[in-house]
């Protein structure tokens, strides 16, 4: 599968499970630790056209680190 298949497919997964509620959602909310994937989630949510708030996540790490994730 390529890359665009790839998002593609996590793109119409993310509107299948919003066309199921019975509420139409206004926005999503998405969790990010700081790596490499929360940057591809947070780029494909960015894309998707509905509003989206992410929420920063630190992982188990020093105190000084929070700041970086």
């Amino acid at each position: 599968m390529s890359t665009k298949e790839r998002v593609l497919f996590i793109t119409c997964s993310i509107f299948s499970y919003c066309s199921k509620m019975l509420k139409k959602p206004s926005s999503l909310v998405f969790s990010v630790s700081g790596g490499i994937d929360s940057s591809v989630v947070s780029t494909i949510f960015a894309t998707i056209g509905m509003n989206t708030s992410g929420l920063s996540m630190p992982i188990k790490q020093i105190k000084a680190q929070y700041d970086v994730s």
